[in-house]
């Protein structure tokens, strides 16, 4: 009896390990499926890196700052101009609790740029996603429209799509393709061309997010470095010299601070032209393929290689080429 009532409750010990690791692995594969997503993968590494910048910038400014500190005290212990026992202790102890004031300011700010990061991301695929979903609804008989936004797009991209759209659907209402006179302003074009207006709106963001680091290096370097006076001030005999060679001293570290934010800006700009980079390509491969389509080159199709993130468009927009020239020759 009594071994037959052991069987049961394993049994049920076993049918209870059973669900749970189900659920777990359902639980694990709902949290991770999105981040398989090439899309997605793509717009994380964007605002990790975008994230990444004004940490770098930080952790190099407090690493001068830190040595500003360390030579502080070493001057402070080599004059013996304190009477305070354990003075190194209360030293650091002093400029901790400044740098935990500050830590949830800058935990914000790095959030805040994470965010800001995801929102250009989101940007950057905007144009190509508007191609892809109205080349999917076309596909689909869906009631389709193309309407993209001149002003904060790829103009070139976005000028030719709505001319290659807009001929195409003549094309289609008569039942054939055919061949067409692309305007020599279009056939010109042989390699990427730069978008001043796509390249400056994006720039803009990254911008506000440099000047906004800039602002939080100059502000905690003045808290910090005021907070030392301010213990100087307690805690030692500050005669005028000693007084002079701490402000002389600030001034050489905001000298180096300005040397940061330059090369803080410097990887900004970098950042700016790796991020265009990353749609200039790509545009340019979708703005041939459609001219040559024009053409008669109906065979025409996008491989876009390196460029992962787009392949969800690309084969919509494939997907589109290969419905009218199947439909429609």
């Amino acid at each position: 009896m009594n071994g037959g009532q052991n069987q049961d409750e394993l049994s049920k010990a076993a049918s209870s390990l059973v669900t749970h690791i189900s659920t777990l692995t359902k639980l694990k594969t709902a949290v991770l499926s999105p981040f398989k997503d090439d899309q997605v993968q793509f717009r994380l590494s964007i605002a990790l890196k975008l994230m990444a910048l004004p940490c770098i910038t930080l952790a190099i400014a407090f690493g001068f700052f830190w040595s500003f500190l360390k030579m502080d005290l070493y001057f402070f212990e080599a004059y013996k101009l304190s009477e305070v026992t354990n003075f190194q202790e209360t030293y650091y102890d002093y400029i901790l609790s400044t740098v935990v004031g500050l830590t949830p300011l800058l935990l914000s700010f790095v959030a805040g740029t994470l965010l800001l990061g995801l929102y250009i991301s989101n940007m950057v695929f905007r144009p190509f996603r508007t191609i892809g979903q109205y080349c999917e609804d076309v596909v689909e008989g869906k009631v389709a429209s193309y309407d993209p936004e001149f002003f904060s797009e790829l103009r070139l991209l976005t000028r030719f799509t709505d001319y290659f759209f807009g001929i195409v659907q003549s094309m289609t209402k008569n039942g054939k393709l055919d061949q067409v006179d692309v305007p020599a302003k279009y056939t010109r074009i042989h390699q990427p061309v730069f978008e001043k207006s796509f390249f400056i709106q994006f720039s803009l963001f990254v911008l506000i997010t440099s000047i906004a680091t800039g602002i939080a290096v100059f502000a905690a370097t003045v808290d910090i470095h005021g907070q030392i006076l301010s213990l100087a001030e307690k805690t030692i005999q500050v005669s005028p010299a000693i007084r002079q060679f701490l402000e002389r001293q600030e001034n050489t570290l905001f000298e180096i601070m300005i040397g940061v934010m330059v090369a803080h800006m410097i990887l900004h700009i970098a950042f700016c032209f790796h991020l265009y980079n990353k749609v200039a390509a790509p545009a340019f491969g979708i703005f041939a393929t459609f001219r040559g389509f024009l053409k008669g080159n109906y065979g025409a199709r996008i491989h876009l290689i390196g460029y992962y993130y787009l392949r969800p468009e690309c084969r919509k927009i494939n997907r589109y080429l290969t419905w009218l020239q199947k439909k429609y020759t």
